[in-house]
């Protein structure tokens, strides 16, 4: 809670943005997004394909599809709506991770077939010695 709380911004510093917007608003310099989310909600026909569509948009495709929208406000939306996107899925998770992963996994299994053969061999030793106990392949224990 705390560190969320240092990168929130202040109610002053909201109301200022607040006005901000409705000027550039009046000015016709700056499109809610409202008015973006229904441009493209008329080009698909429902608004879950709108969602599940793969279709890579690029700034100047916002501004052919959503009226009076500047190119570096789409620049701006676009590039926020992707900061936005990798914040909520959290942490990046990339090559370097994977192959950590990959490498810990792979000592884990190295130390569970060692585990195996251990006891395995104490299985084999077992029944040797006593002659009445099931092989290790029975009970499932296979290299």
């Amino acid at each position: 809670v705390k560190s969320k709380a240092s990168v929130m911004t202040t109610v002053p510093h909201q109301i200022s943005e607040i006005l901000r917007r409705r000027r550039l608003e009046r000015e016709k310099k700056c499109v809610r997004l409202s008015d973006i989310w229904y441009a493209y909600t008329e080009k698909f026909r429902t608004v879950d394909e709108m969602l599940e569509s793969k279709q890579m948009v690029r700034p100047e495709d916002i501004v052919k599809h959503v009226p009076n929208l500047n190119l570096s406000q789409a620049r701006r939306t676009l590039n926020h709506a992707i900061v936005q996107n990798r914040d909520e899925k959290g942490s990046k998770y990339g090559l370097q991770d994977m192959r950590k992963q990959l490498r810990m996994c792979n000592g884990r299994a190295k130390i569970m077939k060692e585990e195996v053969a251990a006891i395995r061999s104490a299985l084999e030793e077992a029944r040797n010695a006593s002659g009445s106990l099931p092989s290790p392949s029975h009970l499932g224990l296979k290299e």
